[in-house]
């Protein structure tokens, strides 16, 4: 159906009307919602629709427990053609474990998250697959032209276009940060974690240039949004997730504790630092998420009893590798990202 104009005003921009034969997503707030075990009763304007309730058997996936729904979408899937619940509804967070070890995390921009945990192991999780999906929906979006565009005309109003790249551009983002935190909170409950500590990134990009193109990455990138994800999805598990200052973590030795002379001196490449002082050669995340671990000990007064027990060759981090690209023969639109290929890297690289 066009868009219909009153005498041809151009002005005008009427709202556009949904195409025939298509089914809308209907969502029902939680006093119109009642579930029972799998019988779901929605309650529905009688007036409008000659009843007043719609009852629904639904189908849970195994050991999937459902109380206190809060909110019911009902979706219609064009491709299955089938319709499917999703069910908003309040879980039970288990208290938070009283004994256990630490893990710190370092987080960056090429190499996302390094982990160091007091039993001596070490993790790295590589930024680059978050990188090429900006970049990818970044070229994308550049060859778009705005709604109504004209020649010589600034780009004004985004166009349909535009505005379903941005969709998917955040729908990919956003499952990528959840496939790296469910890894992260996985790794941490399999190696009996307790807490996680994170270095607070607050103040980053305040007072600091890093050129045109620097800045631009640094402020898109999302450290708010992983810490978010991941302190949840740590809860869910009984792990507490706490931050503390990581000012001089990249500066500093973690194993002399010395501070370089000289910004930079220690930083032979993007991932290697070498210990003007002692000598120390590692990976330059691990050594970072090193400090930060130390620095957190040090303030609970735990240093001589956990940090003991991290070894002090970690030349040989393990690297996990999201390859979203290589999971569906459908290519960049409907990539997803899962936990690739474990391997082990030499610091020095």
């Amino acid at each position: 159906m066009s868009r219909i104009r009153i005498n041809e005003h151009k002005d005008m921009r009427p709202p556009g009307f949904r195409k025939k034969e298509t089914l809308s997503t209907v969502t029902f707030k939680k006093s119109a919602v009642c579930l029972r075990g799998n019988s779901l009763r929605l309650s529905i304007p009688k007036r409008v629709y000659s009843r007043q309730f719609v009852h629904l058997k639904l189908a849970f996936p195994p050991g999937v427990m459902v109380g206190g729904a809060q909110m019911v979408r009902l979706i219609f899937d064009k491709k299955k053609g089938e319709w499917f619940a999703h069910v908003v509804h309040k879980i039970e967070v288990p208290e938070p474990k009283k004994e256990g070890r630490i893990m710190a995390i370092d987080v960056g921009m090429k190499v996302f998250a390094a982990s160091v945990g007091t039993d001596g192991k070490t993790s790295l999780y590589s930024g680059g697959e978050l990188r090429a999906i900006d970049r990818y929906f970044a070229k994308r979006k550049a060859k778009c032209k705005s709604a109504g565009w004209k020649p010589r005309s600034r780009k004004k109003r985004a166009s349909r276009q535009e505005k379903e790249l941005n969709r998917k551009w955040g729908a990919q983002r956003r499952h990528f940060l959840h496939s790296l935190t469910k890894t992260i909170v996985d790794d941490a409950e399999a190696r009996k974690t307790s807490t996680i500590v994170l270095g607070d990134l607050n103040g980053i990009c305040k007072g600091k240039s890093w050129g045109k193109n620097g800045n631009q990455k640094l402020h898109a990138w999302p450290f708010d949004r992983f810490k978010e994800i991941l302190t949840y999805k740590a809860a869910l598990k009984g792990i507490r997730v706490e931050q503390i200052s990581e000012r001089g973590s990249s500066s500093a030795c973690s194993v002399c504790g010395k501070k370089e002379p000289h910004k930079g001196t220690g930083r032979k490449t993007r991932g290697r630092y070498v210990c003007p002082f002692c000598g120390t050669d590692m990976q330059a995340d691990v050594n970072g998420a090193r400090n930060i671990l130390k620095m957190y000990l040090h303030e609970e007064g735990l240093f001589r009893d956990l940090f003991s027990g991290v070894v002090a060759d970690l030349a040989r981090p393990a690297v996990n590798r999201f390859v979203w690209r290589d999971t569906t023969p459908n290519g960049h639109e409907a990539g997803m990202s899962r936990p690739g290929v474990w391997a082990t890297v030499n610091s020095s690289a």
